[in-house]
């Protein structure tokens, strides 16, 4: 579910949301998108120091500031709320595909490390290609195809996810799984 999440970066949905609910002009969107981007880019300077102090937690984090940021821009009445919940979202993005690699190398052993990559990367461009698709019938159940409406929905996904990692943290690790103590436990 979280590599689908991964997927659904919200991009897309910025552009309708500024149009219809008249915030802004494609420039406007162009910002906003670009706030995402430099987000990620921003996390990944300073991913390593943060592991380092989150440990564990790194994971939960980086779902909570994708929630939060989605959580904005579903209640976003003005361009200010846009740019920051689209900053947000692209640092709980600069949080998420580091850890992923990084969680996904630790539990594999060596010889496998390029394929569970290969295989984490493969789930992250369907849920690009999927998702949006299931979010547009999602909208259609309820009724509710508006951008905002979508984001709100994927607070909600996110914040199943973020107690799943939460509950995740405090299950000890089994003594036959692979560790590597340079890489984030």
């Amino acid at each position: 579910m979280l590599t689908f999440l991964q997927g659904m970066n919200g991009k897309g949905y910025l552009s309708f949301i500024v149009d219809s609910h008249k915030f802004g002009n494609a420039a406007s969107s162009g910002v906003a998108t670009m706030l995402m981007t430099l987000g990620g880019l921003i996390m990944g300077i300073f991913f390593w120091r943060i592991t380092k102090l989150l440990k564990k937690f790194t994971l939960f984090v980086g779902i909570i500031f994708n929630m939060l940021g989605f959580f904005i821009l579903s209640i976003a009445t003005s361009m200010p709320l846009i740019f920051i919940g689209s900053l947000i979202v692209g640092l709980g993005f600069g949080f998420l595909m580091p850890t992923s690699v990084l969680k996904i190398t630790d539990a594999s052993a060596k010889s496998a490390t390029t394929f569970t990559n290969g295989l984490l990367m493969t789930f992250i461009n369907s849920g690009t290609a999927i998702f949006p698709v299931i979010l547009v019938s999602v909208g259609n159940v309820f009724h509710n195809s508006d951008g905002q409406f979508i984001f709100q929905f994927c607070s909600i996904l996110l914040l199943i996810a973020a107690v799943i990692a939460l509950i995740l943290v405090f299950i000890p690790q089994k003594a036959n799984e692979v560790s590597h103590p340079e890489s984030i436990s």
